[in-house]
């Protein structure tokens, strides 16, 4: 179906692409009889409008010239829109049509105005809502160090157990709760090499935040092994689990390491990225050398840490 164009739509036309030539109106060049009334190419108008030409003539003559011509004190017609003056065709009264397409202006806007207010509130309506009751889950979070554990149950040098202990927290910044079922780190250093560690056991809160190192390994063990929790919203959750990774990306992660930490909610059968930051393994990686004893720890910090730090 064919959009019927407005009378403001119209006019507005009429105006956009004859303004200048009003403007530039030189009496001694003879462009046109008079000033104030300009030709108009009806046709022109009707392609801009996407019309056929006769409507454009139409609507002037028939409708919108008996809509805003008005008569003066001495008895004479001030027409909008007239077939011939002097000898030009289908001439405009510019200035009435600058104060028509003013009016109109004005009057779109004053009703169209409170409705657009009326719908922003409406739509305020929904939102407030929405984001206090019903808006999903959205974990966000973030990591500071991995503290990197070696262990030699004979004393001997010869490493019989690791373990990463990870320093990060998650929190809920949605509406609506969340049950984390599992969750892991996903390692990948510069060279490509990378893997998962995934929480075997809980440990004391010392063995993670104390920078000296934590050599009681009976104390390291005593934790339960990883269960699902749940954050509602605004609840934040720090871990304080031991981590376990394989021998070979023990072994073989070197320098700038990208460190992922993922999860996996009721629901979802997918791993879904919360946080991600680099650390700063260094050369040596995570195995730099022959233990001195039984338990050796080493804290890794990420590069966001560091900077802050420096």
């Amino acid at each position: 179906m064919v959009k019927i164009p407005t009378d403001r739509k119209i006019l507005k036309v009429i105006h956009g692409l004859y303004y200048k030539e009003f403007c530039s109106f030189d009496k001694d060049k003879h462009s046109r009889k008079t000033k104030i009334f300009v030709p108009i190419d009806c046709s022109a108008i009707a392609r801009k409008l996407k019309v056929d030409d006769d409507i454009i003539f139409g609507r002037l003559y028939y409708h919108l010239d008996k809509k805003f011509r008005y008569k003066q004190d001495d008895g004479s017609n001030v027409h909008l829109f007239a077939v011939e003056v002097g000898g030009d065709k289908n001439a405009i009264n510019f200035p009435l049509l600058s104060a028509v397409v003013a009016d109109l202006q004005q009057s779109y806007f004053r009703y169209n105005l409170p409705l657009i207010i009326s719908i922003v509130a409406l739509a305020a309506s929904f939102l407030v809502p929405y984001l206090a009751y019903l808006r999903p889950a959205k974990v966000i979070g973030s990591i500071s160090h991995v503290v990197t554990w070696r262990f030699s149950s004979l004393n001997n040098g010869k490493i019989t157990d690791k373990k990463l202990t990870p320093s990060f927290w998650l929190g809920n910044i949605g509406a609506r709760p969340i049950i984390i079922e599992d969750i892991r780190l996903h390692l990948k250093d510069s060279n490509g090499i990378e893997c998962n560690a995934y929480p075997v056991n809980s440990v004391p809160l010392e063995a993670i935040n104390y920078s000296t190192e934590f050599n009681d390994y009976g104390k390291l063990s005593l934790g339960g092994p990883f269960q699902g929790f749940s954050l509602a919203p605004s609840e934040k959750w720090q871990s304080t689990y031991n981590y376990s990774v394989k021998d070979d990306c023990f072994k073989k992660i070197r320098g700038l390491t990208n460190v992922y930490v993922e999860i996996k909610s009721k629901g979802k059968n997918i791993w879904e990225e919360v946080l991600n930051d680099k650390l700063l393994v260094g050369n040596n990686g995570f195995s730099p050398g022959r233990m001195l004893g039984p338990v050796e720890s080493r804290h890794i910090y990420t590069e966001k840490w560091k900077q802050r730090k420096e």
